[in-house]
């Protein structure tokens, strides 16, 4: 059987198609918790792309809860 995330592969598709690049955003499962990683291009403060990856998380999840 074949394992896909769907979660994973919206945030990526909806990164892309907003001209973020979807390598900033990485995914982790740790026991029950799934981590989600977003890479900062800034040595101080956060990037308005990153800024933005937060955004749509939050839209999503939200959602859910």
């Amino acid at each position: 059987m074949i394992k896909t995330d769907y979660y994973q592969n919206h945030i990526k598709r909806t990164c892309k198609r907003n001209n973020i690049s979807p390598r900033r955003v990485r995914f982790e499962n740790i026991e029950d918790l799934v981590v989600i990683h977003v890479k900062n291009q800034l040595k101080e403060g956060v990037d308005l792309e990153s800024f933005k990856i937060l955004n749509f998380i939050l839209q999503t999840v939200v959602h859910f809860v």
